[in-house]
């Protein structure tokens, strides 16, 4: 047999052997040789399995390699290695609770025992397939006959396109959603009382949906699907027996609701009476059934997500948002606009309420024949016992406590923004506000943390706690790249940004709330990634004590901003949300490390700092460039002149500089560009 080298006489050599990744993703690089030669080689196992994290293990060579492997090189390229759990396939605690489950190699690394990052070369279809019910997945033992049982995208190109296409998918919905938003600011206001109204009462629906796919369906669904497609039948039996507990709820609490309507309007809005209460409530009564739709929309939609299929979720809303931009066709057509609450009547409720819950309606349908394409149909099984759905039930339990209390939250912040008068920022300023605040987060970060979570929930219920750690690390590198310069460009361009889509009255109202909210639009973007990186280890207490701590803040602040002049409050608003959700964020990414380890961010940081930098010089070029446009248009049709000059150059500036800051997640970003460019 002939002898294998060491490490260092690899090294030596003029070029690196080629070695096979069996089981990490890694790009193609002398990171990807080395974290192979510490799995494999013997003399280097010592130091492999010693150390913490990737640059801990460049700390530990530096000294023994030649000067060109110094520690800064590691530090600056330590996702390119294995850490010291992908080597070994599993934390160090856990290998001592599964000694003698799983065959090792010489190393101590498990043979592949458990679900993990699969290389570019397996097949999406059928891969992973368990060969018997509970069993560990395996790689390489797929069936024909579940063929549809198609793994989630994978790895970072495998990300990156299950990300794209549900941006495109948001970008469509989102682009639709600020027409819907203008069409509707022309029809009814931005600070009338029918606005407020309007917005308050159809707030009601979205509150329960946001309660199902904001906690108890993320919560539940996907990691619980996710590890019962190890089953024979693929899921389904699991599938079909949570989904009809499911619809069983959603039916009944629809119900509830809507007789209810005039409680929960009330709730929202303590001060109304007379002409504004029964407007609120007509409006109620036809918004509500929308609960059950929107949880039908999430249910499904989480089914396709656990399944790898993310584009349908994504682009569903778009079809809400055409149907009831034709519903607000009409009625600036046909009904008076800006109508004071006095000329409301029944024509101009339905239409308006009408065509929303409609959209609603058809955004949930249009799923299910996507579902029967991927090979899932849905059968009504009320045979809930034995599945599993006890521990199930407990993390449901925990993540709509933490809803519950957000919604008390936002029941102070609904009724304090109801009490400002007309032209002051109110409910419908907020809804505006909110929805400019959540386009680039819904861009890039719901896009992303989507398919981050199948990923994480796969690497959790293995207990790899490496590739939980890697994943989270991506998501918040990644998340920086867009987050920064929006928040900087928001803020810059926000007067004819607002002009443009609401017209120029609206700019303070909508302004004095927007802004603040984007100081924290990163930080919103870290704290929907640790919640769901609990959410992936089944754990909703913790986001739970998080919500606590975040709503606490956030009231406190909310109810300070009504000892401020009515000018002022949105600002409070905007900040409550900002300061609250920093709190949330930072002090639960330290509760996170409890359970994955540490996780290196001192890179995240460097690289957030050089966005930042970027972004604020590519401010004030684009604010020069607003200052002199301004001087010579004006009105809607000039706020757009700006937007459509200054915002490409505000990219164009920024992407210049964050790569001459040698920012790598824009080189990476850009990467596809330039080589077709090239080729070109």
């Amino acid at each position: 047999m002939t002898e294998r080298p060491s490490l260092g006489q690899l090294y030596t050599q003029p070029a690196p052997p080629a070695r096979t990744t069996s089981q990490h993703d890694l790009a193609g690089s002398l990171g990807e040789q080395f974290s192979e030669w510490i799995a494999e080689d013997t003399a280097t196992k010592a130091v492999a399995l010693e150390v913490d994290d990737a640059t801990e293990v460049g700390t530990q060579f530096d000294t023994s390699l030649p000067g060109r492997l110094g520690r800064q090189w590691y530090v600056d390229n330590a996702d390119s290695f294995a850490t010291r759990d992908e080597v070994a396939g599993t934390d160090a605690p856990d290998r001592a609770d599964e000694a003698g489950s799983h065959p090792t190699d010489r190393v101590g690394r498990r043979t592949a025992s458990y679900a993990t990052h699969p290389v570019e070369t397996t097949p999406a279809a059928g891969a992973d397939v368990p060969a018997a019910p509970g069993a560990p997945q395996t790689a390489g033992t797929a069936r024909a006959d579940q063929a549809d049982q198609r793994p989630a995208p994978s790895g970072r190109a495998g990300l990156a396109r299950a990300g794209a296409l549900m941006a495109a998918g948001t970008l469509v919905s989102r682009l639709l959603g600020f027409l819907r938003g203008t069409l509707q600011a022309a029809a009814i206001g931005t600070t009338t009382v029918p606005a407020n109204v309007w917005s308050t009462a159809n707030t009601l629906p979205n509150i329960v949906y946001l309660l199902l796919a904001g906690g108890v369906i993320n919560a539940v669904l996907v990691p619980q699907i996710t590890k019962s497609l190890q089953h024979e039948d693929g899921g389904k039996g699991y599938t079909d027996r949570l989904l009809t507990l499911a619809f069983t709820i959603l039916g009944v609490l629809t119900v509830l609701c809507v007789a209810a309507a005039p409680l929960l309007y009330k709730l929202y809005d303590f001060n109304a009476s007379g002409s504004r209460l029964a407007l609120g409530w007509s409006f109620a009564l036809i918004c509500l059934p929308q609960i059950f739709f929107y949880g039908m929309y999430a249910l499904l939609g989480q089914v396709l997500n656990a399944r790898g299929r993310f584009g349908a979720f994504m682009w569903a809303p778009a079809l809400a948002n055409v149907v009831a931009i034709a519903g607000l066709v009409y009625f600036l057509a046909r009904m008076p606009r800006q109508a004071s609450i006095d000329q409301w009547d029944s024509s101009m409720i339905w239409v308006l309420a009408g065509s929303a819950t409609l959209g609603i309606v058809l955004q949930a349908l249009c799923l299910i024949p996507v579902l029967r394409r991927d090979g899932y149909r849905f059968s009504p099984n009320f045979r809930w016992r034995g599945v599993g759905l006890r521990a199930a039930s407990k993390v449901a339990l925990w993540a709509f406590a933490a809803v519950i209390l957000q919604q008390l939250g936002l029941v102070v912040t609904t009724n304090v923004l109801n009490t400002q008068p007309n032209g002051e920022p109110g409910k419908a300023s907020q809804e505006y506000a909110f929805l400019l605040f959540m386009l680039p987060h819904s861009l890039l970060t719901v896009s992303l943390v989507t398919a981050l979570f199948t990923q994480m929930s796969r690497a959790a219920n293995a207990r790899n706690h490496a590739l939980v750690r890697r994943d989270v690390r991506e998501g918040l590198r990644l998340i920086g790249v867009a987050t920064i310069p929006c928040t900087v460009g928001g803020i810059v361009l926000a007067e004819p940004l607002i002009t443009a889509f609401y017209g120029e009255g609206s700019v303070w109202p909508i302004g004095s709330i927007m802004v603040p909210m984007l100081l924290g639009l990163s930080i919103y973007g870290l704290c929907v990634t640790v919640q769901r990186a609990f959410y992936a280890y089944e754990d909703a207490r913790t986001p739970f004590r998080m919500q606590l701590l975040c709503t606490g803040i956030a009231v406190v602040i909310t109810l300070g901003a009504l000892l401020v002049p009515d000018r002022y409050v949105g600002i409070g608003i905007g900040l409550a949300l900002t300061v609250s959700n920093a709190a949330q964020g930072f002090v639960g990414l330290r509760w996170l490390q409890r359970t994955t380890g540490r996780i290196m961010v001192s890179d995240i940081v460097r690289s957030y700092v050089r966005l930042t930098l970027a972004a604020l010089v590519a401010g004030v070029v684009a604010f020069v460039v607003f200052a002199l446009l301004a001087q010579v248009v004006s009105g809607r049709s000039g706020a757009l002149v700006v937007l459509v000059v200054a915002g490409p150059i505000f990219l164009l500036v920024y992407v210049l500089v964050a790569r001459r800051l040698q920012v790598k997640e824009v080189e990476e970003l850009l990467r596809p560009i330039t080589r077709r460019l090239r080729r070109a």
